[in-house]
């Protein structure tokens, strides 16, 4: 069926209990087979665009890929920073403690 017989019988085909879900997948098939509108010769074919796409959807990836081993190597700096900063803390808190400690031990005596 094409799309000048659809419009003559309209009326007709509108009243069949199926109509709808046929109409539906006859318009489907009609854009798919790019009846629906006037194709521009400049378009490229819908294989090239695939593979432009495809293309495009790589170097997305990739570029996220580097985006995110930067981020990694940003938070294992960050890890290491804290890792330092956390043991510098801990080494004086221990100091504070055992010299807090010996104070009273010494008073104590």
């Amino acid at each position: 069926m094409n799309l000048e017989r659809l419009l003559q019988h309209f009326d007709r085909i509108a009243e069949a209990p199926d109509a709808i879900p046929r109409l539906r997948q006859f318009i489907l098939d009609l854009a798919v087979r790019g009846k629906l509108v006037e194709q521009d010769p400049k378009d490229k074919s819908a294989l090239s665009q695939l593979a432009l796409n495809d293309q495009a959807r790589k170097e997305t990836a990739q570029k996220d890929r580097r985006k995110v081993d930067e981020l990694m190597v940003l938070c294992d700096q960050l890890e290491a920073q804290l890792t330092t900063t956390e043991s510098d803390s801990r080494r004086l808190l221990e100091a504070a403690l055992n010299e807090a400690l010996n104070g009273c031990i010494q008073v104590t005596r």
